[in-house]
């Protein structure tokens, strides 16, 4: 895992990381089609619920950050604990979703921060 270089920040190790995360019990699955099939679209068959972003940010959110330390979010300012744009929420959610040490050269195992299952 890492693969990032010496000159790498917090946000080229989350997102290496997040590679770290899969395994073979989880490997998460990509779906596209092939390049025989290109011009071909899906097809929804139903729609059975339909939300807002805010609604699905907000709830995701509060889910991935139920996982991580509260004091994460309580060391950012006041105006970025909700902000979800802020560099400081945003550092909470990967530290939340991929463990404390995310923002660090292979700081991220399967194991650390929450469970890719649930």
């Amino acid at each position: 895992g890492g693969g990032c270089h010496s000159s790498s920040g917090p946000a080229d190790y989350f997102r290496s990381g997040a590679r770290e995360k899969l395994t073979l019990r989880e490997p998460g699955y990509w779906y596209s089609t092939l390049a025989e099939q290109a011009g071909l679209t899906w097809r929804v068959l139903s729609v059975d619920k339909i939300i807002s972003r805010d609604c699905h940010t907000a709830t995701f959110g509060r889910l991935v950050l139920s996982h991580g330390h509260p004091a994460c979010l309580e060391a950012c300012p006041a105006s970025q604990r909700v902000n979800t744009s802020s560099p400081c929420w945003v550092d909470c959610f990967y530290r939340a979703a991929l463990g404390p040490l995310a923002d660090r050269p292979r700081g991220v195992t399967p194991t650390s921060g929450m469970d890719i299952a649930q």
